[in-house]
């Protein structure tokens, strides 16, 4: 049912991220929408699993955050930008549901992509089951985000 993970860090950043704000599951077709706002749902419970950062959502981002995202009616641009623009948190995380695939992208406070992962998705896939793997695949981006800060010593926050 449930098939691959891919990570890709991009740039490096410090080993304490102290907060990763989860922006809401973008989705390109209104048939995507219902597993978009399932996964949503589902990861709100799995927050206190992120590791090496404090996770939140939509609910603890500020008016301007959550007025700019309502605006998106789920289009990725719309919420990349949004995600981008933000510098209230350490992390963006911007998740996008589109042909069988969840892409997790994570960007910094200066709004650079600093991480990518992907989890594939079959079509009869519960919501509950691709959080588990999305929250896996976040981990795993934080993981190597410290890996890489480390080793290098750079600070690219």
């Amino acid at each position: 049912m449930l098939l691959a993970v891919s990570c890709v860090v991009v740039f490096s950043m410090p080993l304490a991220a102290k907060s990763i704000l989860f922006f809401p599951t973008a989705w390109s077709r209104d048939k995507d929408k219902e597993f978009a706002t399932g996964l949503d749902e589902n990861l709100k419970s799995l927050y206190g699993k992120v590791k090496s950062a404090d996770a939140l959502g939509m609910d603890d981002a500020s008016s301007d955050i959550w007025k700019a995202v309502k605006k998106c009616a789920g289009k990725v641009a719309c919420i990349e930008q949004a995600a981008k623009k933000q510098t209230d948190f350490d992390l963006a995380l911007l998740l996008s549901y589109a042909k069988g695939k969840v892409e997790v992208t994570i960007f910094n406070k200066k709004g650079r992509k600093v991480a990518e992962s992907a989890v594939d998705v079959e079509e009869d896939a519960d919501p509950e089951d691709i959080a588990g793997l999305v929250l896996g695949a976040v981990n795993k981006l934080l993981a190597k985000l410290g890996d890489e800060t480390e080793s290098s010593g750079g600070d690219e926050f």
